[in-house]
């Protein structure tokens, strides 16, 4: 099952949802500071929209969200500035993102080169990427109670493998939601005391990732120059002058007959 945005809606009104945003919101913008974010363009793709809220007033944000989940308005109480898209085609220029989020999609795609590979147009060369996605180890992916149930899950080391595939540079993880995926809010905040702070101690266990790559850029070869020009001095060298060698004839062969 891949939930819709106002499923997702409804379970961050849950007692679980709000502990999962506060939980995930304090990550994101630990990682990436909201006065830290002045005069930039982020993007988000997913449900993304309670986690973007916090940059309004710094960024220029913008939402996506894939064709299947619905269309959506975001923010509340002003113009909707959210995008239905497919996932591989997004309709912004090349090198025009500086931030983009993800989360609550990754997990539903049927293989991430594809989405990456957009991702990666869009981004400037200093931009960065940000990923939230269930850990396959984690209780969250074995339980079907939250959205991070469904779909497919991943290890760090697939999600490390396949961002190099598509030519980012891996700039680092953290782990989120170790405390156990309990329903009532009481439980959850007394665990989270005991179990949040370790979660950084312990990744491989908790129930997502938080992975943080950026754009991944070539050398370009010293104005002026071509590319393979010194090589194919080396191997194909230019041929000396023609010219008769002595004691040779080389008067055409002509017949007599």
């Amino acid at each position: 099952m891949i939930p819709g945005n106002y499923d997702l809606q409804e379970y961050y009104n849950s007692p679980q949802g709000r502990f999962v945003l506060r939980c995930l919101k304090r990550k994101i913008e630990r990682i990436w500071p909201v006065d830290e974010m002045g005069g930039l363009v982020m993007a988000g793709f997913g449900y993304c929209f309670p986690y973007l809220d916090g940059y309004r007033d710094e960024a220029e944000v913008f939402a996506m969200v894939a064709r299947r989940a619905g269309p959506y308005h975001w923010p509340n109480g002003a113009a909707n500035r959210v995008v239905l898209c497919r996932r591989g085609e997004w309709p912004f220029p090349k090198e025009s993102m500086d931030r983009i989020l993800v989360i609550h999609d990754g997990e539903y795609s049927s293989g991430l080169q594809g989405f990456l590979s957009e991702v990666w147009r869009v981004l400037k060369p200093n931009g960065r990427l940000l990923m939230v996605v269930p850990n396959r180890k984690g209780a969250w992916a074995r339980s079907d109670q939250n959205p991070f149930g469904h779909g497919a899950p991943y290890s760090f080391t697939q999600v490390r493998d396949v961002l190099r595939e598509c030519h980012f540079v891996y700039e680092g993880a953290q782990g989120a939601l170790l405390t156990p995926p309990l329903r009532r809010h009481l439980p959850l905040r007394a665990l989270s005391l005991l179990c949040e702070p370790l979660s950084g101690y312990c990744p491989s266990m908790s129930g997502v990732y938080l992975v943080e790559a950026s754009k991944r850029l070539y050398a370009m070869p010293p104005a002026g120059k071509t590319i393979g020009s010194n090589i194919r001095k080396l191997v194909w060298p230019a041929p000396a002058a023609a010219r008769p060698a002595t004691g040779f004839n080389l008067t055409p062969y002509r017949d007599n007959k």
